[in-house]
């Protein structure tokens, strides 16, 4: 049995990716979003749930944490702030993950985060010991997401491209709007990244939509949609049709946005088989 702490859980992708892996563990969650919390109440009513992360010490632990994961937030993201914890409280969690990584001394661990200035990045590599993986979600659904995995779990090679990854309504294909004047929607082979503000729509440059035709994007506006929120599990995120459901819509796409890409979490956690 293996002992899990998620720090910054959100709708607890980790905890799904162990589950669908078969891999038997107690899992204790770390969130303060209540919109998150529903989701992944509602997906996995075992859980064991704390609050927050800069309240919790190793001694709340009766026993030992095999497995230590985090997806700090990445806004506001500052060298400044993880030296001083005062710059951006969002970036400044990293610290916090790292102190419990040192407290705790997991056997295991996995920290994820967005591509940063390199500055950062080596500052973090040096906290955790070891340097990222850089991993594109592409490899996995149909989404370019580039993120860097701080983790000593063995990771084997990854696949490439899956055929299905790419299909999206009869009709439409993948494409995004660009800056004008005039604005454009154009086709694009792949969606881009899903980000916490889509809920807002699809008028802000890169973000995906689906469309049926290139061209001005006032004079197509039918030809053109944004992704419902069970696409942008499945097909984005690659969870199960329907894990965030329960919510309001604008919360699902704010939760999807700030979530792990399953398929990835799977891949990794793999190692630990």
């Amino acid at each position: 049995m293996m002992n899990v702490l998620s720090l910054f859980d959100g709708i607890s992708v980790a905890k799904q990716a162990l589950v669908d892996l078969g891999i038997e563990h107690t899992y204790i969650s770390a969130e303060i979003d209540k919109y998150a919390i529903a989701i992944s109440e509602k997906n996995h009513p075992d859980i064991f749930r704390l609050e927050d992360v800069c309240d919790i010490e190793s001694r709340d632990f009766d026993e030992d944490i095999d497995l230590l994961v985090g997806g700090s937030p990445c806004q506001g993201f500052s060298l400044q702030g993880l030296q001083k914890g005062l710059e951006d409280d969002r970036s400044g969690l990293v610290a916090e993950y790292i102190r419990l990584k040192n407290e705790l001394n997991p056997k295991y661990f996995l920290l994820e985060n967005v591509k940063m200035k390199q500055e950062c990045e080596d500052f973090i590599s040096k906290a955790m010991g070891v340097k990222p993986y850089k991993i594109n979600s592409l490899n996995f659904v149909n989404q370019s997401r580039l993120r860097l995995y701080w983790t000593n779990i063995p990771i084997g090679e990854l696949p490439e491209q899956p055929p299905w990854a790419f299909r999206t309504p009869e009709g439409y294909v993948s494409g995004t709007a660009r800056k004008g004047p005039p604005r454009k929607v154009i086709f694009t082979p792949h969606f881009g990244c899903l980000t916490a503000s889509y809920y807002k729509g699809v008028r802000a440059d890169g973000r995906p939509l689906i469309t049926k035709a290139e061209g001005e994007y006032d004079e197509i506006l039918d030809q053109f949609r944004k992704l419902t929120p069970e696409e942008c599990e499945v097909m984005l995120q690659g969870l199960p049709h329907g894990y965030t459901s329960g919510v309001s819509n604008t919360q699902r796409y704010k939760s999807l946005g700030n979530a792990f890409t399953l398929p990835v979490i799977k891949h990794i956690f793999k190692g630990l088989l």
